[in-house]
């Protein structure tokens, strides 16, 4: 499993090497969950990515307050 911080909730998976998914799409063989806690500076975002597909995904997160994507690979 991978834990990456994000601004807020929104993303997309895309599958590597095989399927091409839309964006919002998520493959079966993926989980993903979303969180926000409050701290000391604010709101801390997270989405977790849980890959149980035979092949690596790569998950693509974009937010309204941080529009520019952060790309992860994940492993199976």
């Amino acid at each position: 499993m991978t834990v990456r911080r994000i601004g807020l909730l929104f993303f997309a998976l895309l599958a590597l090497p095989l399927v091409a998914q839309a964006q919002n799409q998520v493959p079966d063989c993926v989980t993903v969950t979303h969180s926000a806690r409050w701290g000391a500076a604010g709101y801390d975002h997270r989405v977790r990515v849980a890959n149980g597909c035979e092949h690596p995904v790569r998950c693509t997160v974009a937010t309204n307050v941080n529009p520019d994507p952060s790309t992860i690979r994940v492993e199976p």
